[in-house]
């Protein structure tokens, strides 16, 4: 179960494609594992069938405290829509959210095992935005969000690094699933190869936060005196760049179509995944853009591990450094789209990874059923 307050949003777009990816994978090969979205904005045609709830109200803006109290009426309603369907599963997966008032009460009113989900250390991320409202969302979720962590049953997060945090932090000994993210093959296109004589590399981002180092790779191409193009897709903040010129061989691109990043990667050797994850704490991550990147044909350079295999071919760590990079991307260079894809698919896929994760839980609370 994903709540949503503002489905609209474009940092939503992953998340909500996750949750597609769930129920698309679990019907196609026959899991009883429902995947749902509880929110009170508008959700594409495509996702509307998994709605969680009838409550189709906008979510305001405004004032802090007309913001605030919509937000607990959406997590009272959301709990009270879990308790009334509670019976018809066997486990229930919640996405765990930031200073949630409203979880170790209804965890009671729970008859069915009740696990947190997470994508990320909370607490360090909200500490890179900075400023007093930083700081206040900071204090919240320590004191908080540990109670609603420790309310539940279990713990589940995209990589081990990330239970391992949240258990440490609340002090517990839950136990603890690995729920990688994961895509729809069916979803994901096989790019177009259009690959030239001078390499290309593309980073793709809905908005270039501070842990995914575009600073540091802007360093890394003013070092560099080698011929290549660099794509940057998405919102790049101010202060991001360096100040004067771009460098000629920078391209933004702004925010784009899903069909228009396909155009872009068509030229691309490498794609590009964050580089600064420990501003955040992190040194492993598992994003759904180097997972489409992959299932597209496209080989993927990062600064950070993931929960691949040692064995991946298609996936590199390492500096940020153009050299290392550019010397990965010649590397990679004769391998053709349709190698990589097919040496990907069984790490990306999120059928595999629903199976998998679905007997871990059966196993430990005896059960058949689940719904995240």
């Amino acid at each position: 179960m994903t709540p949503v307050r503002d489905p609209a949003n474009p940092l939503l777009t992953g998340l909500l494609e996750q949750v597609r990816a769930e129920q698309a994978a679990a019907d196609d090969h026959g899991l009883t594992w429902d995947a749902r979205i509880f929110t009170r904005g508008n959700l594409p045609p495509t996702l509307d069938p998994l709605r969680a709830s009838s409550d189709s109200a906008e979510p305001r803006s405004g004032p802090v405290l007309r913001r605030a109290l919509d937000r607990q009426s959406h997590l009272t309603a959301l709990y009270r829509w879990l308790v009334d369907i509670q019976d018809d599963y066997d486990v229930i997966l919640l996405r765990h959210l930031q200073y949630d008032t409203h979880r170790p009460s209804a965890a009671r009113k729970l008859r069915v095992p009740f696990l947190s989900v997470h994508h990320t250390l909370e607490v360090p991320e909200i500490r890179l935005s900075g400023g007093i409202s930083g700081r206040m969302r900071e204090i919240a979720e320590r004191s908080i969000g540990v109670r609603a962590i420790r309310a539940g049953d279990g713990i589940v997060g995209v990589t081990s690094e990330i239970t391992e945090y949240e258990q440490r932090r609340a002090r517990t000994d839950l136990p603890t699933f690995v729920l990688p993210n994961g895509i729809d093959p069916h979803g994901v296109e096989l790019l177009d190869d259009r690959r030239g004589e001078v390499p290309e590399l593309l980073f793709v981002a809905s908005t270039f936060a501070p842990w995914q180092g575009v600073d540091l790779l802007m360093d890394a191409v003013r070092d560099s005196s080698e011929a290549f193009v660099l794509h940057l897709v998405g919102t790049i903040p101010d202060g991001a760049l360096p100040p004067g010129p771009l460098d000629p061989r920078v391209r933004l691109h702004g925010h784009r179509s899903r069909s228009e990043i396909n155009d872009i990667a068509a030229t691309a050797w490498l794609g590009l995944s964050a580089f600064a994850l420990e501003r955040k704490q992190m040194t492993e991550a598992c994003s759904l853009k180097v997972r489409e990147y992959l299932a597209s044909g496209l080989p993927t350079y990062a600064g950070h591990r993931d929960v691949f295999p040692p064995s991946e071919f298609f996936f590199r760590t390492g500096p940020v450094s153009m050299n290392a990079i550019l010397s990965y991307a010649h590397e990679m260079r004769r391998q053709s789209r349709e190698d990589v894809r097919r040496a990907s698919l069984p790490h990306v896929a999120k059928a595999t990874i629903l199976t998998t994760v679905s007997a871990q839980l059966a196993r430990a609370y005896g059960t058949g059923t689940a719904q995240d």
